[in-house]
């Protein structure tokens, strides 16, 4: 498995505030053209991939997770304080490109089936939001549905386990941002935390089963961890949601988004 390292890699620093005037639902409508020039999969420190995006495109290949992450993923600490996992890039290149062609293509991660979308999950939510970034193709536009266009990823598996990873990542990173425990923690012991957490969201899991329950039970594991192994409280998502309500603006929630992600 690649070595863990404590530090950023260079992630495109995209910031927005958004608000739900800027938001776009599955069932609407969005102008863009995809003509396989492959512009996306080039040039891109951006494509990050969530645990449910490495099982989908390791069971294509017939690799375990650890396989998949040594052989094609970095590992950085994200601005969230949690490890993270990007797709390394060859050449510039993303080594899935072959003849222009994406060779993972019926199970790339969510960041490129969604391109050139941004999904946005926020604690509480029932469905992802999405915001429409400026694409790096100039194709003349035409009109398609949100659902067609992001296909498997509209459906309502996929959609519960963008929810429960979103929200369990959220109350992790939270939690973490405001532990005095971790803050006074030891190198050693923060660096033992965020393997844990790395372990159970990205690493144990079998390709052979559904990934929701491995999922469940993971994210079980890992509270029960922190709270006995660190003694580090992940708080759960209907207090996050508090939390999140007291900070919110008196003329309606907006949404930051930070870091990579399409």
């Amino acid at each position: 498995m690649s070595q863990f390292e404590m530090e950023r890699i260079s992630i495109h620093d995209m910031k927005r505030n958004l608000g739900d005037e800027d938001m776009i639902r599955l069932d609407d409508s969005i102008r863009f053209t995809c003509k396989g020039c492959g512009k996306c999969c080039k040039n891109r420190d951006d494509i990050n991939l969530t645990g449910y995006d490495v099982y989908r495109v390791a069971e294509f290949l017939g690799r375990t997770h650890e396989e998949f992450i040594d052989q094609y993923g970095t590992i950085f600490q994200s601005r969230s304080l949690l490890p993270s996992v990007a797709l390394t890039m060859r050449a510039g290149t993303c080594p899935f490109l072959r003849n222009k062609k994406c060779a993972v293509h019926q199970s790339k991660p969510g960041v490129c089936r969604c391109y050139p979308l941004g999904r946005v999950y926020m604690p509480g939510d029932t469905s992802a939001r999405f915001i429409q970034m400026e694409p790096g193709c100039k194709h003349p536009p035409q009109d398609i549905a949100v659902r067609d266009w992001i296909g498997d990823f509209s459906t309502e598996e996929a959609e519960r386990i963008g929810l429960l990873w979103s929200n369990t990542y959220s109350c992790i990173a939270y939690s973490l941002h405001n532990s005095s425990v971790y803050a006074d923690a030891a190198k050693e012991v923060r660096e033992l935390v965020l393997s844990t957490i790395f372990i159970d969201l990205f690493i144990d899991y079998d390709t052979g089963k559904p990934f929701y329950p491995q999922l469940e039970a993971n994210i079980a594991r890992l509270r029960n961890a922190m709270q006995e192994a660190f003694s580090i409280e992940i708080i759960t998502v209907d207090a996050l949601q508090k939390e999140l309500a007291k900070d919110a603006p008196a003329n309606g929630q907006r949404y930051e988004l930070k870091g990579g992600g399409r």
